[in-house]
C-alpha cells in the first residue's frame, strides 16, 4: 500500500533548521499519525509522503513557502505594556498564548510601555529538512476523515487488535490492508 489520499499514515520524523540543528523528533517516542490528503498536515511534508510505501526512510528539504510560510512583517507589531499582567517579568524570547486567537506570540523587544512582538509561526520563513521512517500504511475510516491530524500513537496502543483508529471497533480480521494486527483471519 501507497501513501495516497484518505491513507492513514504513521510516521517517525525529525525535523533540522538551515543549521542542522534538530527542532523536534519522535524517533525514540510516540510516532505521528495522520490522515493522508486532508490538509493536517504541512504541504511541503505532505506532497513528498505521497506515494511512499511503508518502510520507506529519507530525507527531504521543505522549503519555507512549503512549512510555516514566509515571515510576514505585518505580523510584528508593538502592543501596550499593559496588556501583560503587572506582575509577569518579561524578556526577550517568552512565548505567550493570546486571549482572542488561538495562537502563540513571541516577544521579540521590552522596553518601559511598549511590548514588540511576533505573532509569526516561530519557523515561518525557515527551510526545514525531514527524516522520515514510515511505519505504517492503512485506509482511513469516515471519522478519521473528518479529523485528520490523528496525533502521536504509542506503539502499545497497536498491540491488541484493530488499530482502525475506532475506539469501539471490535474488528479483528488480521488483514493488514485494513489495520488489524490481531491475527484472527476473518475479515
Amino acid at each position: 500500500m501507497k501513501v495516497s489520499k484518505h491513507k492513514v499514515v504513521r510516521f517517525h520524523y525529525s525535523i533540522k533548521d538551515s543549521s542542522g540543528e534538530i527542532l523536534d523528533s519522535t524517533f525514540g517516542e510516540a510516532p505521528l499519525e495522520y490522515v493522508h490528503g486532508v490538509d493536517a498536515i504541512m504541504e511541503g511534508l505532505e506532497k513528498a509522503l505521497e506515494g511512499k510505501e511503508v518502510n520507506s526512510s529519507f530525507e527531504v528539504l521543505v522549503p519555507a513557502d512549503d512549512a510555516y510560510g514566509p515571515k510576514v512583517d505585518e505580523l510584528i507589531f508593538k502592543v501596550a505594556r499593559s496588556q501583560f499582567p503587572p506582575d509577569v517579568e518579561l524578556e526577550v524570547g517568552d512565548i505567550f498564548n493570546t486571549s482572542e486567537q488561538d495562537y502563540e506570540v513571541t516577544i521579540i523587544e521590552v522596553n518601559d510601555d511598549e511590548i514588540v512582538i511576533d505573532a509569526n509561526h516561530p519557523l515561518a520563513g525557515e527551510d526545514l529538512s525531514f527524516d522520515i521512517n514510515i511505519l505504517n500504511i492503512r485506509d482511513a475510516n469516515e471519522s478519521e476523515i473528518k479529523n485528520g491530524l490523528l496525533g502521536f500513537i504509542d506503539d502499545e496502543d497497536y498491540e491488541d487488535g484493530c488499530d482502525c483508529g475506532d475506539e469501539d471497533c471490535d474488528c479483528d480480521c488480521g488483514d493488514d490492508d485494513c489495520g488489524c494486527d490481531c491475527g484472527d483471519g476473518d475479515c
